[in-house]
């Protein structure tokens, strides 16, 4: 998927953490722990966080990082940094 950072919705961003970390879409839900209701490795976990780093042209913090353990957490993270439209 090519999309510039202003063109993601909160769909094509569920689908392509979901492609990323080889699981349904619909295990990516806005409340599902990554580590245990989705069931990924840590280096998953790394490979989200490289990708939104990389495609939103940011860098991450390790406290943020922490903070970011669903999906939900991701799309606040993103829309509070207006990376993404509410």
């Amino acid at each position: 998927m090519n999309l510039t950072q202003s063109n993601w919705t909160k769909e094509e961003l569920r689908s392509e953490i979901a492609r990323l970390l080889e699981t349904p879409v619909s295990n990516v839900t806005d409340k599902a722990l990554f580590f245990g209701d989705i069931g990924i490795s840590s280096i998953n976990v790394i490979i989200v966080l490289l990708f939104i780093e990389e495609t939103f042209a940011m860098e991450i913090s390790d406290e943020e990082a922490e903070n970011l353990s669903t999906f939900g957490n991701v799309i606040e993270f993103l829309q509070k940094r207006e990376m993404i439209a509410k």
